[in-house]
């Protein structure tokens, strides 16, 4: 978590001494680390920080580094602050813990209280204390549930956030976050969570896109999550070129959308994880034809969620140029995140069945790294 400190030497960094290499093996030994490629960990170790002076921490070698990211965002005061630590000295001898549950309380809490209220711009506050901003994301999210179930309100549960934002990493701030690092092998993002397409302009914007068209954009994406489908809908040809299914096709072997998703229905209250490439645009698209055709669409609310193109991101780590020359970063479509996986393309893509075969053995790759078409008689018989 320190990749932005910055070494203020110009000269050779310091070997390690005895005590950094005795406490890295006790580190390696018995410490678990939050956020972190523990196998890399047991080969790299630790980086051990022993003091702190202002914006600067020294590690066990005597570097010396600014300390960028202040802490984890908290630490705005800076190291070796003589006033905070007599303070903490004074409490300590007097009453060094004290809980606020069932009505107890005592004075450094009131009295920061107080304190915190004054400087707010609301007139009738309340200070919550956390322990983190994790902690504090997590209560934000159980009193929004806690309200709405206490107004009737029961099923106003779902939170929207974007790709690429933080937000912490308990079970439900987890979920909140929008990074698949976060979500991968956890069993995130829970059912109460969506993710709308990141804002940042330079890292997601289309070849040749203007800042403005880059926030309509944006603008549509968030109503892709509540749009309503008009009756009476065709099909554009250019769908028809990219599946080949003309509208004359759908009228004469089309099946009745309102029987076909009561099955679906039916099949997800049966399952315990959905998967999908670009599943928050395959759930918006179901929620929009249930909402319109008065089906219930909270099917989805209690089971597991998992993204193939989010989570094969990382394993592509596919990049375009924009008109400016300028390389950024690109999720895969199924047919690449397919080929980097097993090497081979996929055949007969856009056939729905096929489409589900090859997401479901990209799935069974990226969660299991197992090969279903190997390791799976039933799937055998299948050719993707």
């Amino acid at each position: 978590m320190y990749n932005s400190l910055t070494s203020i030497k110009r000269n050779k960094m310091s070997r390690p001494n005895s005590l950094t290499q005795k406490l890295t093996k006790k580190d390696k030994d018995f410490l678990f680390h939050p956020n972190t490629n523990l196998v890399a960990h047991q080969d790299s170790g630790p980086f051990i920080l022993e003091r702190g002076e202002g914006i600067y921490v020294y590690d066990t070698d005597g570097n010396k580094y600014i300390e960028g990211m202040a802490g984890l965002w908290c630490n705005a005061l800076g190291h070796g602050n003589q006033e905070l630590a007599e303070a903490a000295m004074e409490q300590f001898k007097k009453f060094p813990y004290g809980n606020l549950f069932a009505s107890k309380s005592h004075e450094p809490a009131i009295e920061l209280a107080e304190k915190l209220v004054e400087l707010s711009p609301f007139d009738k506050a309340k200070v919550f204390f956390g322990s983190s901003g994790s902690d504090a994301n997590d209560t934000q999210i159980k009193l929004f549930w806690y309200i709405n179930n206490a107004l009737g309100k029961t099923k106003k549960k779902k939170f929207l956030s974007r790709i690429q934002a933080y937000h912490g990493v308990t079970l439900a701030t987890s979920s909140l976050t929008g990074l698949p690092t976060i979500h991968g092998n956890f069993d995130l993002p829970q059912n109460q969570f969506s993710h709308a397409m990141s804002p940042n302009y330079f890292l997601n914007k289309h070849e040749g896109e203007s800042e403005d068209s880059f926030v309509q954009r944006l603008g549509e994406d968030l109503e892709d999550h509540i749009i309503k489908l008009p009756n009476n809908m065709t099909i554009p040809e250019q769908s028809t070129k990219i599946h080949g299914i003309s509208n004359e096709m759908m009228e004469s072997k089309g099946r009745d959308l309102f029987n076909i998703l009561c099955k679906f229905y039916n099949a997800l209250s049966k399952a315990q994880v959905v998967v999908a490439h670009n599943i928050d645009f395959d759930k918006s698209m179901v929620k929009v034809e249930s909402k319109r055709l008065g089906l219930k669409s909270d099917g989805f609310d209690n089971i597991v969620n998992f993204c193939t193109m989010q989570y094969g991101d990382k394993i592509c780590n596919l990049k375009r140029l924009t008109k400016y020359n300028k390389e950024v970063s690109k999720f895969p479509k199924l047919i690449e995140l397919y080929s980097k996986l097993f090497n081979e393309v996929p055949k007969n893509l856009h056939n729905s069945l096929n489409d589900v075969l090859v997401c479901f053995r990209c799935y069974f790759k990226l969660r299991y790294n197992l090969d279903l078409l190997k390791s799976d008689q039933a799937f055998r018989q299948f050719d993707c």
